[in-house]
């Protein structure tokens, strides 16, 4: 697993952080949850997604340039899936240490930013969620960073989202 991009902004709308960025116990820096009673706090601190649905989203869609954090992702994380991730999951990124939480329930938010009616119902038809994680050890990661895993969790991010 490696980590193909960082993202941080206001909202939904992140925007792609270059070089090392400090991940805390509620966020990542420089990121701000709008609506704190389902996003950010301890238990969603960071929100990850699986980079290798990028090419799939791009080739449906036919929007080429998606960039990553088109689903308000905080890490956009390749070789791993909501097949393959597992609730508490724990994985050390450069040298922060990180918890699978939950899965990530989308919201409205995705098909208003992007003006795509669609895109919700679609991101929930293909379970292309994404996850949030906890921060058990604050520290310092960033894009190209290959991530450890430390502990195994016994349920997939898939089967946690349909229970």
């Amino acid at each position: 697993m490696r980590i193909a991009g960082v993202q941080a902004g206001r909202g939904f709308g992140k925007q792609p952080v270059r070089g090392p960025v400090r991940v805390g116990a509620e966020n990542v820096e420089g990121d701000k949850q709008m609506d704190r009673r389902y996003h950010g706090g301890p238990d969603k601190a960071v929100l990850a997604y699986s980079a290798d649905h990028y090419p799939l989203w791009r080739a449906e869609l036919s929007w080429p340039d998606l960039p990553f954090g088109g689903f308000a992702e905080n890490l956009s994380v390749e070789g791993v899936t909501e097949d393959t991730a597992c609730v508490g999951d724990v994985w050390r990124a450069g040298t922060a240490v990180l918890q699978i939480s939950s899965p990530r329930f989308p919201c409205i938010k995705i098909p208003r930013f992007w003006r795509r009616p669609a895109l919700l119902e679609r991101v929930v038809e293909t379970g292309r969620t994404g996850w949030y994680m906890r921060v058990l050890e604050p520290g310092v990661l960033q894009e190209g960073d290959e991530i450890a895993l430390l502990e195994r969790g016994a349920v997939t991010v898939r089967c946690a989202s349909e229970s």
